[in-house]
Formats: C-alpha cells, sequence, structure tokens
C-alpha cells in the first residue's frame, strides 16, 4: 500500500520525481535519449572533411582562418569579414561566444588598443591575434583537410 505524505504524494510519485530529477540533472541524459542513428547522422552531416579533426568546415575553423589571415581585427571587423565570406554564424552574439571560447582554450588571446606612445587606450576596442597553439592547430586541420 502506498501512503500519502503532507504533499499528497504517494511514495512511487515521490520515488519518480526524484529519479526524473536526476535523470534532468545528468551530464550525459542527451545520449540515453538519442538515437544512434541521430548520432552517425550528425556525424556524417558535419561535412566531407572530418576525418581527422571534426571542425575543418566549422564556424570556429573559419574564424580561426579569418583571425590568421587578418592579423589584429577588432569584433566588428571579424563580424564583417566572416559575413562576407559565409562563414556559419548566426550572430554576432555567436561569434563573440565562439572567440570567447577560443580565448579560454588558448588559440586567440586579444590585446588593448594603443595609442602611438603604446599607451593603452579606454573605451576602444580590443583586437584579436592567433596565439602558437592556434597557428598549430589551425595548420593541422588545414592539413588533414588537403588546403
Amino acid at each position: 500500500s502506498t501512503t500519502t505524505r503532507r504533499t499528497g504524494r504517494s511514495d512511487f510519485a515521490g520515488a519518480m520525481s526524484g529519479l526524473l530529477s536526476l535523470i534532468r540533472r545528468c551530464p550525459a541524459r542527451h545520449a540515453m535519449f538519442t538515437s544512434n542513428a541521430t548520432r552517425a547522422w550528425t556525424r556524417t552531416m558535419a561535412g566531407p572533411n572530418t576525418k581527422h579533426y571534426d571542425v575543418s568546415d566549422g564556424p570556429m575553423a573559419q574564424l580561426l582562418r579569418i583571425v590568421r589571415d587578418g592579423e589584429g581585427m577588432t569584433v566588428s571587423q571579424l563580424y564583417e569579414r566572416a559575413t562576407s565570406d559565409g562563414v556559419g554564424l548566426h550572430s554576432r552574439r555567436h561569434m563573440k561566444g565562439l572567440l570567447n571560447w577560443m580565448k579560454k582554450i588558448g588559440r586567440v588571446r586579444t590585446e588593448p588598443a594603443r595609442n602611438a606612445q603604446g599607451k593603452i587606450v579606454r573605451g576602444k576596442n580590443h583586437s584579436f591575434h592567433l596565439t602558437e597553439v592556434g597557428e598549430t592547430h589551425i595548420a593541422k586541420i588545414d592539413e588533414a583537410a588537403g588546403r
């Protein structure tokens, strides 16, 4: 027999509620509810050059190439170039999130704007530069893609 608590729920309902909250918090929950066919489709739709790095034609790799080619570009310049080159960005916010992630993992660094005397100018945009890690990573991606 099930007993009800003050909330009016039965023991079974309380146990199920606890189980569901655990499933919601599980970091691999998407894997439990995603079929193998969906995962295979995602892998194959990523592009033809995904053999080694899985990101050779993605927006992050294309942004790295733009930063490499146009050293010292600001966010607005990068966004202009990315939209004209057809990088798969949804918005400027999406691009800034990708740049922030690349900065966090050490592929891109920022430098503040400086005046003629070399002093930092406050209120001006920072420029993005490729790090050594970023240069080696994009070289590996380009090599794997045959560029």
